[in-house]
């Protein structure tokens, strides 16, 4: 059977419009945006409509925004892709718009088929004084500050434009040179076009940030710009120098001086804020995270301060390195310092954390402003016993480690009953005559040796104890040691302890637990040697505290 070709194309025809309908029916999103969110009157702005669907509307209504702009002309745009058999529709409108006024103008909610959009605000700002009076060449170059008397470190967005009527040839800009300060450049030659008293200009705009680092006068060096345009029909070589300027830096402001306890911070906005990552229940010896984070809007990430805030001494503090990142755009840099540390509470009860205050210039107002850290306090549990940081197998290593295997003799057990009545007749018996020969000066003797055996053999048992301890991996030896020192020495918590060697050794053990620090071999035998040597100093305090039983030998 042979198909149709007209009735196969019909159907392939059919199933492309369905998709093309649904799609339609799916999609309902419109997005508005200008090339930039702050101009200057008299400049050119571009406003996309983003539709992401194929609009049956030639053009969309725009006469709302006649209120506040001059419709200069539009264009649109449609798009279909096919990917892995689906289709993607958008359509795109490119508008020309002129603001009438300076301020914050608002475009309206654009309604395409039925789907509006977002709201858009755009910052106009009034055209320079210079700009508004006498008549204008057909080109020139001119640069602008934010503020000419900024304090020091403060930022300052320096901005230069080239303007020029005609057609661009070629040419090359000299740009500034800025004393005592730190510059970031923010925008590199971007073109737009510009209405000034009626007659438009294309524009070359560059814009730097400025740090001035100390007070008093920062020059500029004037940029200038060398190249060719036509012009009426007739090319121009020109050469052209900005207008020189001088900032008159500030010092430190007296109020910071006088009430701040912290790094000066000019700032347009600041923001810190704290997190925490805390386990249901907190005990002695848990690993809780911090993170403190500082945003700045008009500072670089390196401008900003270390946070390094006071956490009080029922914490142990191991701080991680900290991590900077800042965002550029054409209104500044806003800067961003983040800090997280491991807080380790060394005792149960309830911990509180300080409120911490934080001073900063605000640029804008030309005011001290401050920011505080909430006070937060913590309820802490003891430290958890071992079962619940070992291994079953292992909860008690040392007890495992040094428990004898016992043989099992259960085929002698008929004969062990009648040896030991033997043996216990004969022991008594010695016993009574041992008793009438020696007396008590060989009772004594006797005594005094069974104390220096017992002895000796508890100290071969610490021994074997300290070495089992110290074969123990890193977790279950931070765990057993704390026990150990409870079980040998009486001491209940690391901080009692007045030995520095092995305090020192602990305290690099506990930096690799809840630090991720590196942790050697040297490092485990140096712990082990400071506790040998503690024990020693230990058992000697103890043997010359303790009197003589008997003096005299009596």
């Amino acid at each position: 059977m042979v198909s149709n070709p007209f009735s196969q194309s019909l159907k392939w025809l059919l199933s492309a419009l369905a998709l093309l309908l649904s799609q339609s029916v799916w999609a309902n999103s419109v997005t508005v945006q200008t090339d930039r969110q702050q101009v200057e009157m008299g400049d050119i702005v571009t406003l996309t409509i983003d539709a992401d669907f194929q609009s049956r509307l030639g053009q969309p209504d725009l006469s709302a925004l006649q209120d506040q702009f001059e419709l200069l002309g539009s264009q649109r745009s449609s798009n279909i892709q096919i990917v892995n058999g689906d289709f993607q529709t958008s359509t795109r409108w490119l508008v020309q718009l002129l603001p009438k006024q300076a301020g914050e103008l608002m475009i309206p909610p654009i309604d395409i088929d039925g789907v509006k959009s977002q709201a858009y605000q755009l910052s106009v700002k009034p055209l320079a004084s210079p700009l508004q009076q006498g008549a204008l060449p057909p080109f020139f170059l001119k640069a602008e500050v934010s503020t000419p008397e900024p304090y020091v470190q403060q930022q300052v967005l320096y901005t230069l434009r080239f303007y020029y009527q005609g057609r661009y040839v070629d040419g090359a800009i000299r740009p500034p040179q800025f004393d005592n300060a730190l510059v970031q450049l923010l925008q590199d030659g971007e073109v737009f076009n510009k209405q000034i008293q009626g007659q438009s200009y294309t524009v070359y705009e560059w814009i730097y940030a400025l740090y001035p680092q100390k007070s008093g006068d920062l020059n500029v060096t004037t940029p200038s710009f060398n190249g060719r345009i036509q012009y009426q029909g007739r090319l121009k070589q020109i050469q052209e120098n900005a207008n020189a300027l001088t900032l008159k830096v500030k010092p430190v402001a007296a109020d910071f001086t006088r009430q701040a306890h912290n790094a000066w911070l000019p700032a347009q906005r600041l923001a810190l804020k704290q997190e925490w990552n805390l386990p249901a229940e907190i005990h002695v010896g848990d690993s809780l995270t911090q993170t403190l984070t500082l945003q700045a809007d008009g500072l670089m990430a390196s401008q900003l301060p270390t946070l390094d805030f006071s956490i009080g001494e029922d914490f142990k503090v191991y701080p991680d390195q900290p991590t900077t990142d800042q965002k550029i755009s054409t209104s500044g840099i806003m800067g961003a310092k983040q800090l997280k540390r491991a807080l380790i509470p060394t005792q149960a009860g309830e911990l509180h954390i300080p409120a911490q205050t934080f001073h900063w210039w605000n640029t804008q107002s030309d005011r001290l402003e401050s920011i505080t850290l909430q006070a937060k306090t913590l309820t802490v549990l003891p430290a958890k016993n071992s079962a619940t940081t070992l291994t079953p197998q292992a909860a008690n290593p040392l007890a495992a480690a040094t428990q004898p295997t016992v043989p099992d003799t259960s085929a002698d057990r008929g004969l062990w009953p009648w040896l030991s009545a033997v043996f216990a007749a004969l022991w008594l018996l010695t016993l009574g005559l041992w008793w009438q020969a020696r007396r008590q000066g060989q009772t004594l003797k006797e005594a005094q040796q069974h104390s220096a055996q017992t002895s000796a053999e508890k100290t071969q048992q610490a021994g074997s104890d300290m070495a089992t301890l110290c074969a123990l991996p890193p977790q279950a030896l931070y765990a057993e040691l704390k026990r150990w020192l409870q079980r040998q020495h009486r001491i209940n918590a690391f901080s009692e302890l007045q030995d520095n060697e092995l305090l020192g050794a602990i305290r690099r053990l506990e930096a690799h637990l809840y630090h991720a620090q590196d942790w050697s071999e040297t490092d485990r035998t140096e712990l082990c040697e400071a506790l040998k040597a503690f024990g020693s100093a230990r058992q000697t305090t103890t043997k010359s505290h303790l009197k003589p039983l008997y003096e005299n030998g009596a």
